[in-house]
């Protein structure tokens, strides 16, 4: 059978543009209630399941995830293809950032689609859809986003955040500081995107049970609640993630370059560890490889053909400036593994603990948190 994403009443996609219609009227896909001002932070790596499995760290957040029901974020479950489909209101088939790391066959070059542009490579060709920063603005609608200094002039910055104005915050409580700020200005009708990237670095590094990740989510439940205090009547505060993490130690580590391919056929492996993305030189060696592929992973993954995965709608609606984009074949992790072809995995991602992309629950199952004024 093939993978379905979960069924749930509304996708990430929808948040922040349902954030927009909350002031404008206009695609609330959500029906958020109607506000003045409204803050969306986006926690990278805060799973539903893992905020829960953590509820007497973060009382506050639990309580709020208790009130409502959590969503899907889209397919893969890695951050450069969620945060793309918040900040534009699409799926991946539609924006095109298909993936943490994709093969450009015009280059022959793989791309880092989250913090690995090249010069070369503008951000406007790769993601040509409108934001929801860009729609907010010709609304008259202000649009900010708050987050770390480095990401304020990055590639993936300016494909997901056209329009908005950047406010630089190096920690999270000079984040929540800068929101709070914002709060206290006069001005009406504005939305405001704030990153948390800290869980989700914690996450790979030590995983989502280490006491270090605990310890930050202890933080973030007091910032929450910080910002949540500072709001006024009108004024909305959302909380959601990007994706969930499951922790996966060495020992359940599958190298797929032991598989016995043709690897001289075989033009890149890229993707995430929960799911490899290959492209091959040859397209004739498709159904070998995939057999081949199959034996070698036995239980712990699933094989997915380009065709296989469109036709299940794991992208929706895939444009024909995209489809080029997407690999051949799809290898994606079922059981609690975390899958490395370590001819072109970098050694530093072999010692990550938190992983993240595959079709999980734990991976896809995102909070959706509400606090208002």
């Amino acid at each position: 059978m093939l993978p379905a994403k979960p069924a749930t009443f509304g996708r990430l996609s929808d948040v922040f543009v349902s954030s927009l219609g909350s002031i404008t009227g206009v695609d609330n896909r959500l029906a958020f209630a109607r506000s003045k001002r409204t803050i969306v932070m986006l926690v990278d790596g805060l799973g539903a399941h893992n905020l829960k499995a953590a509820g007497g760290h973060a009382p506050y957040l639990n309580e709020a995830l208790a009130a409502t029901k959590p969503i899907a974020c889209g397919f893969p479950s890695t951050t450069a293809t969620s945060i793309t489909s918040f900040g534009t209101g699409l799926a991946a088939g539609a924006h095109g950032i298909v993936g943490y790391k994709v093969f450009d066959e015009r280059t022959g070059q793989s791309v880092n689609m989250l913090n690995g542009w090249r010069a070369e490579q503008k951000p406007e060709n790769w993601q040509r859809q409108t934001t929801v920063a860009q729609l907010a603005t010709e609304k008259g609608v202000g649009a900010f986003v708050i987050g770390p200094p480095a990401y304020s002039e990055s590639g993936f910055t300016k494909a997901t955040m056209a329009g908005a104005s950047y406010i630089s915050a190096r920690t999270l409580d000079d984040r929540i500081a800068a929101a709070e700020a914002l709060l206290r200005g006069n001005r009406d009708n504005w939305v405001c995107y704030l990153y948390v990237p800290e869980l989700d670095q914690i996450a790979h590094s030590v995983g989502v049970t280490s006491s270090k990740w605990l310890n930050e989510l202890e933080n973030l439940n007091s910032g929450v609640r910080r910002l949540a205090t500072a709001l006024s009547e009108g004024d909305n505060l959302t909380v959601t993630a990007d994706h969930g993490v499951i922790d996966v130690p060495e020992s359940s580590h599958v190298y797929l370059d032991e598989v016995k391919l043709d690897w001289s056929l075989i033009a890149d492996v890229a993707g995430d560890p929960r799911v490899n993305f290959v492209y091959l030189k040859d397209r004739t060696y498709s159904d070998q490889a995939k057999k081949l592929i199959e034996a070698g992973v036995a239980l712990s993954a699933m094989v997915l053909t380009k065709s296989q995965a469109i036709d299940a709608g794991l992208y929706g609606s895939v444009s024909d400036e995209n489809i080029w984009r997407l690999p051949d074949l799809f290898v994606m992790a079922g059981k609690n593994v975390a899958i490395y072809q370590r001819d072109y995995a970098p050694a530093a991602s072999l010692k990550m603990i938190g992983q993240h992309g595959a079709l999980s629950a734990n991976e896809m199952m995102v909070p959706l948190l509400h606090f208002r004024g």
